[in-house]
């Protein structure tokens, strides 16, 4: 069996540092050697990507990262014109910055159907008007293409992670603005891509509340997505809420990543901690039970 690296992202206890500096030397002197750089504190005193060569870390690149001055909602299914420039741009320069780092992927969320608040994300959302799926999905099929060049062009896979569906973001029962979150969507943009670059992020904390809100299998999400899967977040939650939970021992998470079809499979812990040390010590239990 081949052992899976495990990652610990910085988004489980940035809001414990003033900078990513600060974040990233506590992470190192904690003894965490693969780091991927997700949510975080802002760069101040710190040069992307000159300063992260002075970390002697693996890094991986997740999303909305380095966070730009100006908060935006990354968005590769964006009808507003500024917006999905926006986010191309800042896909490119992120495949980019996996080049510069030697990061085998940049892992990027689907797509939403709707302009959000930033500051409504992982709640219940702010939204203005509703684009119907089929001219969304069209749009992140064209900004997939533009990032998929770059990714050819730099030896960088692009991994799509999918949406986390909660009840309180349904409209009259329905998932109208979050897209690729289903089994059937997958299935379809894997087909229609049909390119070896693209890959599938698999969040199991965002699929546990989706498929609870959904009222589909976890076992067939998985089973469709699974030829596509690049790497997996790691965190549980109770299945109605995003909650960035540490996985216990007997988490039913860790049964899907042993299955032999993801040996090697990179693993990056997703959870919340209340200090360095505590994601440090869940890094090296997962490393036991996931690689024994």
């Amino acid at each position: 069996m081949s052992g899976h690296p495990i990652y610990a992202s910085t988004a489980g206890i940035a809001r414990h540092y003033a900078t990513l500096s600060e974040q990233l030397s506590a992470m190192t002197t904690a003894g965490l050697t693969h780091i991927e750089l997700g949510w975080a504190a802002p760069q101040t005193g710190l040069i992307v990507p000159e300063g992260l060569r002075e970390f002697s870390t693996h890094f991986l690149v997740h999303n909305y990262f380095p966070a730009p001055e100006k908060p935006f909602v990354l968005n590769l299914a964006a009808q507003e014109p500024m917006t999905l420039a926006r986010s191309r741009e800042f896909g490119l320069a992120a495949i980019r910055l996996c080049a510069d780092l030697g990061a085998p992927f940049y892992s990027i969320h689907s797509g939403f159907l709707a302009e959000f608040d930033p500051a409504s994300l992982g709640r219940e959302l702010t939204y203005l008007e509703i684009c119907d799926y089929e001219r969304g999905y069209a749009t992140f099929l064209d900004s997939l293409d533009v990032l998929l060049t770059e990714a050819r062009q730099t030896g960088v896979r692009l991994l799509v992670e999918p949406n986390v569906v909660a009840p309180f973001n349904l409209i009259d029962g329905e998932n109208q603005l979050l897209m690729l979150a289903e089994p059937r969507e997958f299935l379809r943009l894997l087909r229609e891509v049909n390119d070896h670059r693209l890959g599938v992020l698999l969040d199991l904390g965002h699929l546990k509340v989706t498929a609870t809100t959904l009222g589909f299998g976890i076992c067939e999400f998985i089973d469709a997505v699974a030829p596509a899967v690049g790497a997996f977040h790691l965190h549980d939650n109770d299945g109605t809420a995003d909650q960035h939970q540490a996985v216990e021992a007997t988490s039913w998470t860790l049964d899907v990543v042993r299955q032999r079809r993801f040996d090697g499979k990179p693993v990056v812990v997703e959870a919340k901690f209340e200090n360095v040390e505590a994601l440090a010590q869940h890094c090296v239990a997962l490393k036991t039970l996931l690689n024994r």
